[in-house]
């Protein structure tokens, strides 16, 4: 996607959009100095939170995408940086995807990045499937990792992108030919959103929506801190508000930005599904994590237990001292290597020995 243009008006807000970040992170470089039960546990830790939900709140999504390096932009610095191949192609909307690791591998990770549908793929995402192709290389497998470069919003509105995420999907099965058992599927926060709509359709097709005849069952899947509801009225949304890269008022104009005029429904509100939505996808295997300090931590724990009720077994880790989708920023910030990563990796290992057998 190329970089987004603003008018003259946009830019002046632009400014002073900026203006309003710099004072806050005044203030916030003085309050973060004190600790709290409600704060994250260290003043650096505080601080880049604070500045994450201070840089989105102040401006608008239009603006942080004229701004910051575009999907494609992240992909070919990462690969530079890594001394990789750049291999991107085309599926048959014209979206663009991006391979990590081996494009002939006999496991293909598809992977749908999140940034509430309002900013690009980060190199974090990039940074993430390197060394998930290189964990899984170092333990005798072989694996390519497609990251799909999604249109945002709210240029792009709701069912767009999930039409795109299908494309994806229909690329790897009837381009590539693929069978589903060796296809998995992640993403992370609205990347774990849209896997979930993915999943959707091809148990119950969307009229209006490409239909995904090749395959069968569904594919092993991995959700990083799943976007399941744009409520905002849950007990973490309010006690881990201090403690997460994400803020309320941004979450509300991000959904509203995403969903344009378009009404819930199953495909865009998981959490609102009820039970028999969920139960014909009883075959699945899927791995959720959340972090403990992050907002969305309670809705993605009631919507584990709908998956529970509707007979499905999905593994659930909530990773204590981690806030929203750590694995994506915290070593670009300096803080080390995440658990959630760790345990990202190991899912990843594991499901592509078990297919390499």
């Amino acid at each position: 996607m190329a970089a987004q243009k603003l008018s003259f008006g946009e830019k002046v807000n632009l400014v002073v959009g900026g203006v309003g970040i710099a004072f806050s992170v005044l203030v916030g470089a003085v309050t973060n100095a004190f600790p709290g039960r409600s704060k994250a546990s260290t003043y650096k830790l505080r601080f880049n939170l604070y500045f994450m939900r201070t840089f989105s709140r102040f401006l608008t999504a239009l603006q942080i995408q004229s701004i910051t390096p575009g999907t494609e932009d992240n992909y070919k610095s990462t690969v530079q940086e890594r001394s990789l191949q750049p291999n991107s192609v085309r599926f048959d909307d014209g979206t663009q995807g991006h391979w990590i690791g081996n494009s002939k591998a006999p496991v293909v990770l598809l992977f749908l990045h999140g940034g509430g549908y309002a900013t690009y793929a980060q190199k974090g995402h990039f940074v993430l499937a390197s060394d998930l192709v290189s964990a899984a290389e170092s333990k005798g497998g072989s694996l390519g990792i497609l990251l799909v470069e999604y249109d945002l919003a709210p240029n792009a509105t709701y069912p767009h992108q999930l039409r795109q995420a299908i494309h994806a999907y229909k690329y790897c099965v009837e381009r590539l030919n693929i069978s589903t058992s060796n296809i998995l599927l992640a993403g992370d926060s609205a990347g774990g959103h849209l896997a979930l709509g993915l999943l959707s359709h091809m148990t119950h097709p969307q009229d209006g929506l490409p239909k995904i005849t090749a395959g069968v069952g569904h594919p092993s899947t991995m959700l990083i801190s799943p976007w399941v509801t744009f409520d905002l009225s849950s007990n973490s949304m309010k006690a881990n508000r201090l403690k997460d890269c994400l803020s309320q008022p941004t979450l509300h104009t991000w959904s509203r930005n995403f969903l344009g005029q378009a009404p819930l429904d199953n495909y865009n509100f998981p959490l609102g599904a009820q039970r028999s939505w969920w139960s014909p996808m009883q075959d699945i295997d899927l791995f959720v994590i959340a972090g403990a300090d992050e907002i969305f931590v309670d809705d993605i724990e009631q919507w584990v237990d709908n998956l529970k009720e509707a007979g499905l077994k999905p593994k659930y880790h909530r990773v204590e001292g981690e806030a929203h989708d750590e694995m994506i920023w915290s070593e670009g910030f300096g803080f080390g290597r995440p658990t959630s990563k760790s345990m990202f990796e190991d899912w990843v290992c594991s499901q592509v020995a078990k297919r390499e057998k």
